[in-house]
């Protein structure tokens, strides 16, 4: 594209965008170009001052990185908060901002999956009292045995109280020695209605893991030292609620998969929203593997991780193109 066509898809994107609200999946297909490309124009036009957009507050969310974010990975939201100077103002930045997603959503969701996690907790913290009128709050995924359950009931409970609403938890261990055994209690009725409500949860909420050594789930759930060492070193680089992925967002160990509680990969794939909350350096290549195997719709993070995955994500684009 020379340098004046571009400028003329740049403005016209620009029009379409803020003046005519268009989609960017819609203007893609009016310019005939990718969402990527889109994303670039409306970066470019921000960058040459063609379009100006000012919010004075350390708080402020990065609407740039968002959109870009959207674009490139064709995610129905991405809410981005400027990354803090200590993981604790990072944190609670992150706890607000999916606070605000969930109370955001229309049509109002009548049943809301959350997995386990201090993000989680944090989230829940950060809801208003009377956000809804009425919930469901489902757990989506058991917790590790060194995990307070008390501190994963209330966060729940938080949620749902705060929404006039109602709580289920699931009263079990998230990995099981054999699938049998795992089957066995999934059949349990308190455990099947609670698996069954987030299948189908209007929305889903989870923070991932590491799957390094400082794994909850890893670390607590029975598996010998060479067994934990097998899972990392078998390309497992992230845990999402229960399950241990790889790289590409798919189970990093089949048999532990088989054997593990909560709801799927596929289930997070088939979600009318999934929603990934997390940020930090330890995270990253969690939510890569997120974004590669498409397990969230819905991305929550901090400016540094939103930059890191666009890198990323343009690193992998170039790769596929040489290829």
């Amino acid at each position: 594209m020379i340098d004046r066509d571009r400028e003329r898809a740049m403005l016209r994107a620009v029009e379409l965008y803020y003046f005519e609200g268009f989609t960017q999946a819609a203007i893609s297909e009016r310019l005939g170009c990718t969402r990527w490309t889109v994303g670039r124009l409306l970066k470019e036009a921000t960058d040459a001052g063609v379009v100006e957009i000012n919010i004075h507050h350390e708080r402020a969310r990065r609407h740039d990185l968002e959109q870009r974010l959207e674009c490139g990975f064709g995610l129905v939201r991405a809410r981005v908060v400027p990354t803090g100077s200590t993981p604790r103002e990072t944190m609670s930045r992150l706890a607000h901002a999916g606070a605000d997603f969930l109370t955001d959503i229309r049509p109002r969701p009548r049943v809301v999956g959350v997995a386990y996690g201090r993000t989680m907790g944090a989230m829940a913290r950060a809801l208003p009292e009377r956000w809804i009128q009425g919930v469901t709050v489902v757990q989506i995924a058991a917790a590790p045995a060194n995990l307070d359950d008390a501190f994963v009931g209330s966060s729940i409970r938080m949620i749902s109280r705060r929404g006039n609403g109602v709580s289920r938890t699931l009263p079990s261990v998230p990995v099981f020695a054999t699938a049998e055994q795992k089957r066995r209690v999934e059949a349990q009725e308190e455990v099947a209605t609670c698996l069954g409500l987030a299948r189908k949860a209007d929305v889903v909420f989870y923070s991932p893991g590491p799957a390094g050594a400082e794994s909850l789930l890893i670390d607590s759930e029975g598996f010998s030292p060479a067994e934990a060492e097998q899972l990392r070193g078998g390309g497992a680089v992230a845990v999402i609620g229960n399950r241990l992925i790889t790289a590409e967002g798919e189970p990093a160990d089949a048999e532990v998969d088989q054997r593990t509680l909560g709801v799927g990969l596929d289930d997070l794939r088939q979600a009318r929203l999934s929603v990934a909350v997390g940020g930090g350096a330890d995270k990253h290549e969690a939510f890569r593997a997120i974004v590669r195997g498409r397990l969230a719709n819905v991305l929550v993070i901090d400016s540094d991780t939103a930059e890191m995955l666009l890198e990323a994500g343009l690193a992998d684009q170039n790769a596929e193109w040489s290829d």
